[in-house]
């Protein structure tokens, strides 16, 4: 089965002793709380990367403009785009 971040829940990566004690578990759940927050909040631009050496040349252009690179050498290679946009 494949595990993502969506099924992730920090303090089931806890050993048993660190739960016992309260604050490290209310310290793990804002801790969860934080990643999932994030996570939700950009999880398409994540994919997005994901699939950036997939991309054509347009589908970069329109990433490096969404990514507001304000600067392309037009001589620049497509992985060297890539990289501008990471």
């Amino acid at each position: 089965m494949k595990i993502t971040l969506d099924d992730v829940v920090v303090k089931d990566l806890a050993p048993d002793p660190l739960l016992k004690d309260e604050n490290t578990k209310y310290i793990m759940e804002s801790i969860d709380y934080v990643i999932r927050k994030i996570w939700f909040e950009n999880k398409d631009k994540y994919k997005l990367f994901s699939r950036l050496n997939s991309m054509n040349d347009q589908e970069i252009e329109l990433m490096l403009w969404e990514m507001h690179v304000d600067y392309i050498d037009e001589n620049l290679s497509k992985e060297q785009k890539i990289d501008l946009i990471k």
